[in-house]
């Protein structure tokens, strides 16, 4: 990459993933990764870049705490203090492929259920 990509990345790195960085570079995230693994400037523009952002928004946090705005005063505490109320478990989801023949067992097996509710009376 020229030095004018690898300043365009830390400009963009400001706002943007790297998804959507490389989407604008035109290539895909993983051509991006391929990249960045053989030009060591790629990550670290990136970074800085990263860095950039997150400095203007904790200086505008703090702007707006030292005026009182009271949603930027909980905003810091609940995420820089450690006063956050509840921290949400991430869970994932796993999506199993049935196949055809799979799927009908599973059919007769829910249609065996549904009848046996019945006759026991449930809903």
């Amino acid at each position: 990459m020229t030095d004018i990509q690898i300043k365009k990345i830390e400009e963009l790195a400001k706002d943007l993933t790297i998804e959507q960085v490389a989407n604008y570079l035109n290539m895909t995230e993983v051509e991006f990764n391929v990249f960045a693994l053989n030009d060591s400037r790629i990550m670290k523009a990136y970074k800085r870049g990263r860095s950039a952002g997150i400095k203007d928004a904790v200086e505008l946090l703090w702007k707006s705490m030292k005026q009182g705005n009271l949603a930027a005063i909980s905003c810091y505490l609940n995420f820089s203090a450690g006063w956050a109320k509840v921290k949400e478990e991430q869970t994932t989801e796993i999506q199993t492929v049935l196949t055809p023949e799979q799927q009908e067992e599973k059919n007769k097996q829910v249609k065996l259920f549904t009848q046996w509710k019945k006759e026991k009376g449930f809903k």
